[in-house]
């Protein structure tokens, strides 16, 4: 006999395969994505700012 971990009853009440996500779960996921994106932006912001000092002719700073 499979353990019921969806919380089902075991009355007539078929396990699920995958338990749906839980709305914190949904939270934290769309925050971490969110951290994810701004931390890409920030990246990309400053790739831009040293492209444009290099096109200026100032030295890179390494």
């Amino acid at each position: 006999m499979y353990a019921n971990l969806d919380g089902a009853s075991a009355k007539g009440q078929p396990d699920r395969c995958k338990p749906s996500l839980t709305i914190l779960d949904r939270t934290n996921f769309i925050v971490a994505v969110r951290r994810m994106l701004n931390l890409q932006a920030v990246l990309q912001l400053v790739n831009h700012r040293s492209d444009d000092r290099t096109l200026a002719g100032e030295k890179p700073v390494e």
